[in-house]
């Protein structure tokens, strides 16, 4: 099968094997937040690879922040009522204090594992909600949501992002990017776990015959640091990131028109288009690990073809139907299946979409290639 002009890859699932890094990060920064910091006695194994894969699938949790606090806060919820703090509290020292005051059910640990055990039930619900944190936290409810410190910036008031990116980076690399000391971990950064899941030649025979792009969920930086690292990031033209995504819904609520604009919108996928292909003519793809990838992809559509390829590597054949269900074009193992002279069997519908009669939509700006 032919490959579009444009290629556009997702980085984690695709090119970079996280799961040590950032999903292991999302286990254990929600279980640092209800063991060590509210002091809760929790179950052995109560976070779980598989527990935050639900969250995946209930789609728009491509941010792996907004995940975190979404358990954090659905567990909290499934507790008594608990003390809300007289004022706001201006700092971590506050809220810390104000957590460890807190008086612990006797019986938590049974509702909170009761609560692991039901979340894959509310999946549907979440996603006709409209996915991701809002649609999380409307189906469970706002009980005892004051106590997810998700605000703010991680010096003062964000516990979540604190924790979360003490944990993903280590004490060298946290203060090379925050400057600030860590105050919770000093142990390895797991972001040194991470390791490629596509060959560098791959990308290089690739990168003959396409113009290649980046559209993450990634910050800036840690998208930087990582193909670096790697050794990938030659190969890639342009890198749209979860940076740009804050940058064009800032524009969008300036100029009256708020708007969300991560996965799954198609504006990450379309500001790559449009960099690598200012013109419009060119076909695109997107290759990507989760159901808010291929959703972006068919909503891309719109603006320019758009073929949405699964990438199944982590998540073998269960995650290749949840990508064919979502609207994936064809699904493959791994990027090295894509690699030019290679012959690709897809799986699915292998027809390339129809653009008649499709209408263009208005985007905000992009914002400028790095």
């Amino acid at each position: 099968m032919p490959l579009p002009p444009l290629l556009i890859f997702d980085m984690d699932g695709v090119l970079v094997d996280v799961r040590s890094s950032y999903r292991a990060v999302v286990i254990q920064t929600v279980q640092f937040y209800l063991g060590d910091c509210l002091g809760l006695n929790l179950p052995p194994g109560l976070v779980t690879p598989a527990l935050v894969e639900t969250c995946k699938l209930m789609g728009g949790f491509n941010n792996d922040w907004d995940l975190t606090a979404g358990l954090i806060g659905y567990f909290l919820a499934q507790l008594p009522p608990l003390a809300e703090p007289p004022a706001p509290l201006p700092d971590l020292d506050a809220i810390l204090a104000h957590l460890a005051q807190i008086p612990i059910p006797v019986n938590a640990a049974a509702h909170l594992q009761a609560a692991a055990d039901r979340l894959d039930s509310l999946t549907g619900p979440v996603r006709q909600a409209g996915g991701g944190l809002p649609g999380l936290r409307q189906v469970m409810g706002a009980r005892n949501q004051h106590l997810v410190f998700y605000a703010g910036d991680l010096t003062t008031t964000n516990l979540v992002l604190r924790l979360f990116q003490e944990i993903y980076f280590g004490p060298t690399l946290f203060t090379h990017f925050f400057a600030v000391a860590p105050r919770f971990r000093r142990t390895a950064g797991l972001v040194e776990t991470e390791t490629p899941l596509v060959s560098p030649a791959t990308l290089a025979a690739l990168a003959r015959d396409h113009r290649l792009g980046i559209a993450t969920g990634r910050p800036r930086a840690e998208a930087a640091y990582a193909l670096h690292r790697l050794g990938l990031a030659s190969f890639f033209e342009v890198c749209v990131t979860h940076d740009d995504v804050v940058a064009a819904e800032a524009a969008a609520a300036a100029a009256g028109a708020p708007a969300r604009l991560g996965k799954p919108s198609p504006w990450p996928l379309l500001a790559a288009s449009a960099q690598l292909d200012p013109g419009g003519s060119l076909a695109a793809a997107y290759l990507g690990d989760t159901p808010d990838d291929m959703l972006a992809a068919q909503r891309a559509r719109k603006e320019r073809s758009f073929l949405a390829i699964g990438i199944s590597v982590t998540g073998g054949e269960a995650l290749a139907a949840h990508l064919l269900a979502a609207g994936a074009d064809f699904t493959v193992r791994s990027v090295d299946d894509l690699r030019t002279g290679a012959t690709i069997v897809p799986v699915g519908p292998a027809s390339w979409p129809d653009d008649v009669g499709r209408e263009k939509q208005t985007l905000p700006p992009t914002a400028p290639s790095p």
